[in-house]
């Protein structure tokens, strides 16, 4: 019998098609129901972007999901202005029973980032995403861990490279170790060599000269290691105090950060400083405005001496305004700067000492017998913020050592200003004895803002010549 070929084959598809749709059916039962998504960018709204934060020293435990105390305290967080006066710098701080957490970012003007961060958030019900901008334009804040309680009784530490993690593990052992441990610590720390101690390492050796000199080295090298050399004093006088090492270039700008901004290029002394710049114009203007409206009585050192209680005055400075001749043309700036002479000068009595200063209140008129504008500055001047334990999340302020130099210093310029355009102070002991500081200390101060000191018998007195002249830094001799 003759079979078609072709009808074999039918029948063999035949045979196979049942099994086949049943594969055919179990496939499309196991593949999900397709769904649409639909995404959502949202304009970026500063009262609606999220904020993201980082815990680059570890998560606090009461934000962990396995955390081992339950009733541990969520940390509570604070969104602030990173300053009142501008409304693009942003900060971030949270406390919870131990530490402190804090970032910021400084505004649009540092903007330097090369990504910035958006989130997304899935509504499974609407079958939306909507992404929104981080807040701060994309900024991931990554927040610093400190400890209150250790900062209020050890001060701020600040990180030294490869120093730190030394002095760490010392102190460590200090309070925890055994005795064979510290002895042996000690021993080390005797063992120490410093660089400076060994023989051909200084800046005038072979070894160095040698170094510079080889072949192997690139220009580029060069030229940094002999900026970073010491000059000699013949090399100083032939830059005629230019600044052109880096040495140079650092102490300028550790003195701009201590001085009040200054005129380096200023012919007559009286314009290096201005006393405006230092107080600022609101404060200026309220005090040079009620000496302005006490020169028109009869009698205006005594109207001006009668606008400040007589136990406020300091009396290096009443017996100043006494002195000063109400005829010279530059009267009123004088009685202007040594009434603000006088108000720095008390805000450093009240608050030097103190551990924490606490926020001005703009709604008084005066902070402690000083106008609010001076003490605002003051506050802004010579204060370091440092986080408060408050509920509100404000922050507190504190004078450092450099904050109560700083101070000094712009009471000293002002209390020079006060004696007129010669800019000369002829007996430095009057201030210093109400400023409670040993005169050479003040002297020591002038100095750095670049005033000549003389001394006659037993009066060290004080003048501003032009043109300036900051002293150099001193160069540490190391004697073998």
């Amino acid at each position: 019998m003759a079979v078609n070929q072709s009808e074999l084959q039918q029948q063999r598809m035949s045979a196979k098609s049942p099994q086949k749709k049943r594969k055919a059916s179990s496939l499309s039962a196991s593949v999900a129901p397709q769904t649409t998504v639909k995404i959502e960018v949202k304009p970026s709204s500063p009262s609606e972007n999220p904020i993201v934060v980082s815990f680059p020293s570890g998560v606090p435990e009461s934000l962990q999901r396995n955390a081992s105390s339950p009733g541990t305290a969520i940390p509570l967080f604070h969104w602030q202005k990173l300053s009142m006066k501008s409304s693009s710098g942003r900060k971030v701080v949270g406390r919870d029973k131990h530490c402190t957490y804090s970032a910021s970012a400084a505004g649009l003007a540092y903007d330097d980032r090369r990504t910035k961060l958006c989130i997304g958030v899935y509504n499974k019900a609407k079958g939306t995403v909507v992404i929104r901008e981080a807040a701060s334009r994309g900024t991931v804040f990554s927040l610093q861990q400190s400890i209150p309680s250790y900062i209020e009784k050890n001060g701020h530490v600040q990180f030294q490279a490869g120093q730190n993690l030394l002095s760490y593990e010392n102190a460590v052992f200090e309070d925890f170790g055994s005795a064979k441990k510290r002895k042996a610590l000690k021993s080390r720390a005797a063992n120490q060599v410093e660089l400076t101690s060994v023989i051909g390492a200084g800046d005038d050796s072979a070894v160095l000269h040698q170094v510079i000199q080889g072949e192997a080295m690139s220009e580029s090298n060069r030229k940094a290691i002999a900026e970073r050399r010491i000059p000699t004093e013949e090399e100083a006088e032939a830059v005629n105090g230019s600044g052109n090492t880096a040495v140079d270039a650092a102490h300028e700008a550790a003195r701009k950060k201590f001085l009040p901004p200054y005129d380096g290029l200023a012919v007559k002394p009286h314009k290096v400083y201005n006393p405006r710049e230092i107080v600022g114009e609101a404060a200026w203007k309220k005090v040079y405005n009620r000496v302005h409206a006490s020169m028109h009585d009869n009698d205006p050192t005594s109207s001006i001496v009668g606008l400040i209680f007589e136990n406020a005055w300091q009396p290096s400075i009443l017996k100043l305004v006494k002195s000063t001749n109400i005829e010279g043309s530059d009267c009123k700036d004088r009685f202007t700067c040594a009434l603000l002479a006088n108000d720095l000068m008390r805000f450093y009595a009240n608050n030097h000492k103190r551990r924490k200063i606490f926020a001005i209140d703009p709604t008084k008129k005066s902070h402690f017998g000083i106008s609010m504008e001076i003490a605002s500055r003051c506050v802004e001047l010579f204060t370091t913020s440092i986080p408060d334990d408050n509920e509100n999340g404000e922050m507190a302020h504190a004078m450092s050592k450099q904050d109560k130099d700083k101070c000094i210093v712009h009471i000293l310029l002002l209390y020079l200003m006060a004696h007129g355009t010669v800019m000369k102070i002829p007996d430095l002991k009057f201030i210093a004895l109400d400023l409670k500081l040993p005169v050479n200390d003040c002297a020591q101060m002038l100095r750095l803002a670049g005033c000549q000191t003389t001394k006659t018998g037993t009066a060290l007195s004080v003048m501003l010549k032009t043109p300036l002249q900051f002293p150099r830094p001193k160069r540490i001799v190391n004697k073998s």
